[in-house]
């Protein structure tokens, strides 16, 4: 480990036992500021109780298809933007239109779309990984040099040819660095996702069910802080 990392690690523990001793010293409400240490207590009874496992599970496979789905789209609309320039001309206007309007605002709509379930929460985190793939896509297909596309127009390669030989592989940083930019965003909407498709069922089920308590406990953690993707998962799973 290196010295900056061991750096980091102990301003993050330090962060920590501050934030711990000023809620025990001030006494302020765990409505306002909770302690790391009941954050770590629900944290731990949702883990060996058992009851975070089927959320954590329901939101990675949120997450990872929504991801999978928006980079493949992305980069095959991408290939097909960058080789027919009459498709680019048609339709990149309406691409940038429709990055003007906020992905927040698309989740209501796409939950009376698609109903309450895993596909709303599938679809918008596919649309946030879209445009990027698609961006970098075209921009790391026009980015060959142009000697080495005279050089495979010499050597008599056909299109097909010139694109999985020379652009793909050439464009390729440059496309793994829109996928690696928001392999973070999509797991953020994803969890976004759960909050807009289980807002209305949560009260009723709430109602009568065992973990009410738990509940609580779990809506305080996430509401003043947003600890984890496993914590936020719970609160708006139940």
């Amino acid at each position: 480990m290196t010295r900056s990392a061991i750096l980091s690690l102990g301003l993050f523990i330090a962060l920590l036992a501050l934030w711990e001793a000023f809620v025990r010293l001030t006494g302020v409400s765990s409505l306002v500021i909770p302690a790391p240490s009941a954050v770590l207590s629900v944290l731990w009874e949702g883990l060996t109780v058992g009851f975070l496992w089927p959320h954590i599970w329901v939101t990675a496979v949120e997450t990872l298809l929504g991801f999978a789905l928006g980079c493949v789209i992305g980069f095959l609309a991408g290939v097909a933007l960058g080789e027919v320039d009459f498709l680019r001309r048609l339709l990149w206007p309406y691409v940038l239109a429709s990055q003007v309007v906020p992905k927040l605002a698309l989740g209501p709509i796409f939950i009376v779309w698609f109903g309450f379930g895993m596909t709303s929460t599938i679809v918008i985190t596919a649309l946030i990984c879209f445009f990027p793939l698609l961006e970098n896509t075209l921009t790391g297909l026009q980015s060959v040099p142009p000697e080495k596309r005279d050089l495979f127009r010499m050597l008599g390669a056909s299109r097909r040819q010139t694109l999985l030989r020379l652009k793909i592989p050439s464009g390729l940083p440059v496309i793994m660095a829109g996928v690696r930019r928001y392999r973070a965003g999509a797991c953020r909407r994803s969890r976004r996702g759960i909050h807009w498709r289980r807002r209305g069922p949560r009260r009723q089920h709430n109602r009568g069910s065992r973990h009410d308590g738990f509940d609580a406990d779990v809506r305080v953690v996430h509401r003043h802080h947003g600890v984890g993707h496993v914590v936020l998962s719970i609160h708006h799973s139940i």
